[in-house]
């Protein structure tokens, strides 16, 4: 997609004939670019923040692909398909592992972190399916497929539930709540409709945590649920896992390196710096060529704090500026009730909510992931089509 997303600009770009999503997509891309470049000057990595710089392009331009070659009038049910059978094999084999875990032919489970049949080491299950579960629904429900898209949603969202990622479980609710929304401004959905989705998931909340009662995902689960239950940073420390400690020195390194950062990519060099004296994150580096003689958390785990710790205030200001055209998209797609375009904002929020944990914005695979969903919405916004994938 990287070669072609490359060949087809050049080739538009000769020919006069680029898209006109390419505004947005270009847009888009400086939002990450421009910060990255000026905080090279100061990175305490610059080959880190050079890697990025140097690759980031080439997953700009998967998106590019997508605006040109995807369309949607022909490749929906497809993709919808292929992603179905993908995403149903993968769950059926995760809650394999979770039923029977003395008959389990995959990959041992990581703790209460069930993966399937993809392994155990990368722990990527629930953080894949996040933006899946709003294209199969809205997907499958913009073409008629309305009970498929309800229980096949429902299932997908268990599946999450069962990864044991805590950034999955958020993202669901973010889904539930792009639901509620959409079934709030669209009149012409019956109320029975709505009342049914929303026991549904009711249910299946219920019914998650009940099931999962006296096994390693409960306990997990409980640890999550301990600063509702006793608010205070050392309990929210503790329930995810010490990213209390990791976001407090974040913000410290923003705020003392307020312009450009300490450098994109160069995050797990600062944070010794920066953390506090007692940190449990803080290590000796093995490195003995490095000029840091301790390493850090390897990054923030978290989006917008990873912008503002590696760019400084040109990070923040051009994720904000990301998310201010994503916003925007949303209630354009709300206001003009077309299915397909919110479904895909949905997925973009899902997988990418702000207040979110994340993984590795810096390191690849997760900028592999945002230029898919993003290269997705924009062909669709690019082709102007209607909330049943018709050209408008």
């Amino acid at each position: 997609m990287c070669f072609y997303g490359f060949s087809d600009f050049i080739r538009h770009k000769r020919q006069s004939t680029l898209p006109k999503a390419t505004v947005t997509w270009f847009a888009i891309s400086l939002c990450f670019m421009v910060p990255a470049a000026l905080s090279l000057p100061d990175s305490l990595a610059i080959d880190r923040t050079v890697k990025f710089l140097v690759t980031y392009p080439l997953f700009a331009m998967v998106g590019f692909f997508l605006i040109t070659r995807f369309d949607i009038t022909k490749h929906l049910k497809p993709l919808l398909f292929t992603t179905s059978v993908i995403s149903f094999t993968w769950g059926i084999s995760a809650f394999w592992q979770f039923s029977l875990p003395d008959f389990n032919p995959f990959p041992a489970p990581s703790g209460a972190r069930y993966q399937g049949v993809f392994g155990q080491s990368d722990m990527i299950l629930g953080y894949v399916l996040a933006p899946i579960v709003p294209l199969i629904a809205y997907g499958y429900w913009s073409i008629g497929f309305k009970k498929t898209a309800v229980i096949f949603s429902l299932f997908l969202m268990s599946v999450c539930f069962i990864s044991g990622n805590r950034a999955s479980w958020v993202s669901v609710l973010v889904f539930l709540c792009s639901v509620f929304l959409f079934f709030l401004v669209n009149q012409n959905i019956r109320k029975k409709v709505k009342l049914a989705f929303s026991i549904a998931a009711v249910m299946l909340v219920i019914m998650s945590g009940y099931l999962s009662q006296g096994t390693p995902l409960g306990e997990r689960l409980n640890q999550t649920l301990q600063f509702f239950k006793s608010p205070s940073f050392s309990s929210f420390d503790n329930s995810s896992a010490g990213r209390g400690e990791i976001w407090m020195t974040s913000i410290n390194i923003g705020t003392k390196n307020f312009w450009n950062g300490t450098g994109v990519g160069a995050f797990r060099f600062a944070y010794p710096y920066y953390a506090p004296d007692n940190a449990r994150f803080k290590f000796p580096n093995s490195d003995r060529k490095s000029e840091h003689k301790f390493t850090g958390a390897m990054y923030p785990h978290q989006l917008v704090l990873q912008q503002f710790s590696g760019a400084g205030v040109f990070g923040i200001l051009g994720i904000l500026i990301f998310y201010s055209m994503l916003l925007y998209a949303t209630v354009k797609s709300l206001k003009h009730h077309n299915l397909l375009v919110f479904g895909l904002t949905a997925a973009i929020w899902s997988g990418f909510f702000p207040l979110n944990t994340h993984l590795n914005f810096h390191g690849g695979w997760l900028t592999a992931s945002f230029w898919v969903w993003v290269g997705l919405l924009l062909s669709m916004l690019n082709r102007k089509v209607d909330s049943k994938g018709n050209n408008a």
